[in-house]
Protein backbone atom coordinates (compact mmCIF):
# COMPACT_ATOMS: atom_id res chain seq x y z
CA UNK A 1 0.00 0.00 0.00
CA UNK A 2 2.96 2.57 0.87
CA UNK A 3 4.27 1.97 -2.15
CA UNK A 4 0.91 2.32 -4.53
CA UNK A 5 0.69 5.61 -2.58
CA UNK A 6 4.02 6.69 -2.64
CA UNK A 7 4.23 6.55 -7.09
CA UNK A 8 0.23 7.64 -7.20
CA UNK A 9 2.00 10.95 -5.16
CA UNK A 10 5.42 11.51 -7.48
CA UNK A 11 6.94 10.89 -4.03
CA UNK A 12 6.21 14.07 -2.68
CA UNK A 13 6.77 12.95 0.94
CA UNK A 14 10.31 12.36 0.43
CA UNK A 15 11.03 15.24 -2.23
CA UNK A 16 8.64 17.37 -2.23
CA UNK A 17 8.09 20.03 -4.67
CA UNK A 18 8.81 23.07 -2.22
CA UNK A 19 6.69 25.96 -4.22
CA UNK A 20 5.73 27.78 -0.99
CA UNK A 21 7.17 25.84 2.08
CA UNK A 22 11.03 25.20 2.61
CA UNK A 23 10.61 22.77 5.58
CA UNK A 24 12.52 19.74 5.35
CA UNK A 25 10.91 16.68 4.34
CA UNK A 26 10.65 15.25 7.89
CA UNK A 27 9.34 18.33 9.05
CA UNK A 28 6.51 18.64 6.51
CA UNK A 29 5.19 14.48 7.44
CA UNK A 30 5.21 15.60 10.74
CA UNK A 31 2.86 18.47 10.03
CA UNK A 32 0.54 15.70 7.97
CA UNK A 33 0.60 13.89 10.76
CA UNK A 34 -0.70 16.48 13.13
CA UNK A 35 -3.75 16.81 10.35
CA UNK A 36 -4.04 13.01 10.64
CA UNK A 37 -4.59 13.00 14.06
CA UNK A 38 -6.45 16.37 14.46
CA UNK A 39 -9.06 14.88 11.74
CA UNK A 40 -9.28 11.40 13.63
CA UNK A 41 -9.57 13.35 17.05
CA UNK A 42 -12.54 15.72 15.36
CA UNK A 43 -14.07 12.74 14.46
CA UNK A 44 -13.92 13.88 10.46
CA UNK A 45 -11.70 11.08 9.38
CA UNK A 46 -14.62 8.91 7.80
CA UNK A 47 -14.03 6.98 5.11
CA UNK A 48 -9.94 6.90 5.94
CA UNK A 49 -8.37 4.39 6.83
CA UNK A 50 -6.09 6.65 9.24
CA UNK A 51 -4.14 3.80 11.33
CA UNK A 52 -2.76 2.02 7.67
CA UNK A 53 -2.09 6.60 6.80
CA UNK A 54 -0.45 7.13 10.13
CA UNK A 55 1.69 3.90 10.10
CA UNK A 56 2.74 4.74 6.53
CA UNK A 57 3.38 8.68 7.12
CA UNK A 58 5.52 6.72 10.48
CA UNK A 59 7.60 4.42 7.77
CA UNK A 60 8.41 7.69 5.78
CA UNK A 61 9.50 9.79 8.85
CA UNK A 62 11.95 7.47 9.45
CA UNK A 63 12.98 7.44 6.04
CA UNK A 64 13.25 11.06 5.74
CA UNK A 65 14.83 11.49 9.20
CA UNK A 66 17.52 8.52 8.09
CA UNK A 67 18.29 10.52 4.60
CA UNK A 68 18.83 14.05 6.61
CA UNK A 69 21.60 11.97 8.77
CA UNK A 70 23.31 10.17 5.91
CA UNK A 71 23.19 14.05 4.17
CA UNK A 72 24.20 15.65 7.74
CA UNK A 73 27.05 12.94 8.29
CA UNK A 74 27.82 13.25 3.93
CA UNK A 75 28.75 17.13 4.36
CA UNK A 76 31.23 16.48 7.13
CA UNK A 77 33.42 14.22 5.41
CA UNK A 78 36.34 14.42 3.48
CA UNK A 79 34.45 13.31 0.38
CA UNK A 80 32.34 16.22 0.13
CA UNK A 81 34.96 18.66 0.64
CA UNK A 82 36.42 16.84 -1.81
CA UNK A 83 33.28 17.93 -4.27
CA UNK A 84 31.95 13.86 -4.75
CA UNK A 85 28.26 13.92 -4.74
CA UNK A 86 25.92 12.09 -1.90
CA UNK A 87 24.60 8.89 -2.60
CA UNK A 88 20.73 9.93 -1.69
CA UNK A 89 21.33 12.81 -3.86
CA UNK A 90 22.59 10.47 -6.98
CA UNK A 91 19.08 8.20 -6.67
CA UNK A 92 15.56 8.39 -5.46
CA UNK A 93 15.62 8.25 -1.65
CA UNK A 94 12.25 7.12 -1.46
CA UNK A 95 10.98 3.30 -2.45
CA UNK A 96 8.87 2.67 -5.17
CA UNK A 97 9.66 5.71 -7.15
CA UNK A 98 11.71 6.94 -10.11
CA UNK A 99 15.03 8.44 -9.79
CA UNK A 100 14.66 12.37 -10.36
CA UNK A 101 16.50 14.18 -12.92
Amino acid sequence: MLLAKNQAYGDSALNPVRVFSQASSAEQIRVRIDDKISRLVRGQAAGEDTAADLLGYLILLRMAEARDRERAEWESSPAASAGQTCLSDQSTAAVGSEPRA
